[in-house]
């Protein structure tokens, strides 16, 4: 008190002043405002300010401020008497939810309660030096939810989980009493590496005719029930159960390479497969990948039945012999050349260009030159020569 001299004021609350009440739980609760007098007379109040002090944490003893150990974490029901097995894992692809209790001084709901950070590892330490497993507010129920993938990492033969408290005003707790728990998991696998026989370095659209297909070996500690998950590209072509196979040869469907490469780019595009191991709801193991490349491109006009080496979008060649009988040799034609017209396409935005080629083949058999295209050839009939010692074995 006293008198004003400058403006504002300015009033020093010392620490003295911000003391906790041992006798009440939680924080203290203090208001502060101002009395002006005028002359000693006619008192002003100003309206009040609340303070809240809050100087204990969880599990810390006001008048001595002595910090206990927070009190352990509990397990799961089904986990009371059980180890964390495989069955575990395959039951709870939500998570591992454990409780952490809420039985100390003033606990708050969130956004103003406390937050947590909860560590799981084969080895506990009062003064963890990695990262929690999981960190967050602490919900009202005390209920925390670690990741199934993450507990289904574990190795060994025992597990900890333990965690630690921090109020809303920064208070930290000790850290808990660890929740110790038997390790029952499988090992997990080791998968082989894996290849593309077709991608030899190329696929091309006869190999997609002839059948691509993804080929490897079991891997080590693989389970009958364990899924083989293939993606070729961003889709699973391939999930289905491991059995009692020891080598795997899994097709790649035509339509899904097309479907995934660019016709507008053209030319050598890469692709990749990766293979992987589930576990019931988790993927376990190693990831093995094969990075190749495909190549789909293809003149003439839009194949419906892409990728295919045949195209019934385009014209059929058309034989004529002496008698001039559309794709009808007769004995007239006997040791006779004959000719085939080949109707070229004229599609907007795939016409025929410099560098494209044509190869004619009779009952499977070339027929000699290779045509080469040229731009502005769309519509144009090409003649083309069937030699008798080509024809003669078919007629």
């Amino acid at each position: 008190a006293g008198p004003i001299n400058d403006r504002p004021v300015q009033v020093e609350v010392t620490p003295d002043w911000l003391v906790e009440d041992q006798s009440v739980p939680g924080p203290a609760t203090y208001y502060i405002w101002a009395v002006i007098y005028l002359a000693d007379i006619n008192p002003i109040e100003t309206l009040p300010t609340k303070i809240i002090v809050d100087r204990t944490a969880p599990y810390q003893n006001k008048a001595t401020s002595v910090k206990a150990q927070a009190k352990v974490a509990d397990w799961p029901l089904d986990l009371l008497n059980n180890p964390i097995n495989d069955t575990f894992i395959q039951n709870n692809p939500g998570g591992l939810v454990m409780t952490i209790p809420k039985d100390y001084d003033n606990p708050l709901p969130p956004p103003y309660g406390d937050t947590y950070k909860l560590w799981m590892s084969v080895t506990y330490s009062a003064t963890p030096t990695f990262l929690p497993v999981i960190s967050g507010e602490l919900p009202v129920d005390g209920k925390v939810t670690i990741p199934i993938a993450e507990v289904a990492k574990l190795l060994g033969q025992s597990v900890y989980v333990w965690y630690q408290l921090t109020d809303f005003a920064g208070n930290t707790s000790n850290t808990s009493v660890p929740a110790g728990k038997s390790v029952q998991l499988l090992p997990p696998p080791v998968l082989k590496a894996i290849t593309v026989p077709k991608a030899d370095p190329v696929i091309n659209i006869q190999d997609c005719v002839d059948g691509v297909t993804v080929d490897f070996a079991r891997g080590d500690n693989v389970q009958n029930t364990d899924h083989y998950v293939i993606k070729y590209g961003n889709k699973i072509i391939y999930d289905e159960e491991a059995g009692a196979a020891t080598t795997y040869s899994i097709p790649v469907n035509k339509d899904d390479i097309a479907s995934q490469y660019d016709d507008a780019i053209g030319g050598d595009q890469p692709f990749t497969v990766d293979c992987s191991l589930s576990r019931g709801p988790i993927k376990v193991g190693n990831e093995v990948t094969f990075s190749g490349e495909k190549n789909l491109e293809y003149a003439g006009p839009i194949n419906p039945e892409h990728p295919s080496v045949e195209n019934p979008a385009m014209n059929p060649v058309e034989v004529y012999g002496v008698l001039d009988l559309k794709n009808e040799l007769t004995p007239e034609d006997f040791e006779k050349t004959a000719k085939m017209i080949i109707k070229l396409w004229d599609e907007p935005g795939r016409q025929p260009k410099n560098g494209h080629e044509v190869k004619v083949y009779f009952d499977d058999k070339f027929v000699p030159p290779v045509i080469f295209l040229n731009d502005g050839d769309e519509g144009k009939e090409l003649i083309h020569s069937l030699p008798w010692e080509i024809a003669k074995d078919s007629i």
